[in-house]
């Protein structure tokens, strides 16, 4: 049941409805500006719509945080995979790139050169049908 202390946070503001998994269990956590107010077991239905209700009483505003969680978790998630390509980028080019271009150009011309001769000469034995 809640407490008149969390009505009194309640009063008024904005409570964001989380679902969250702490120890493998789920739970529902209300937060306000303040910090948590509650925590409700997800199959405790009585328990959760009787907090709602005397949060509505209150004047409180309830939202579900869930959405807009796993939005920011997304989007975490894509700015540090952008951030560890950049990063993995820079370190490859300044330890084995960046002076050595030329070098770079020279092995990647050999080896097309090497890899188009033995394409020729496999293709020449091959049609002389006296090898292979």
């Amino acid at each position: 049941m809640p407490l008149p202390a969390f009505l009194a946070a309640a009063a008024g503001s904005t409570v964001t409805r989380t679902l969250i998994v702490r120890g493998g269990t789920a739970i529902l956590v209300y937060v306000t500006a303040t910090g948590i107010v509650e925590e409700v077991f997800p199959d405790s239905t009585d328990e959760i719509e009787a907090l709602e209700n005397a949060i509505k009483e209150a004047g409180g505003t309830i939202v579900s945080g869930l959405g807009n969680a796993t939005l920011e978790v997304v989007r975490g998630i894509g700015r540090a995979t952008v951030d560890g390509i950049d990063a993995a980028y820079d370190a490859i080019r300044e330890k084995f790139i960046k002076g050595k271009e030329p070098d770079i150009v020279a092995g990647f011309t050999i080896a097309m050169l090497a890899i188009l001769t033995g394409v020729y000469v496999w293709h020449s034995v091959k049609n002389a049908k006296d090898a292979l």
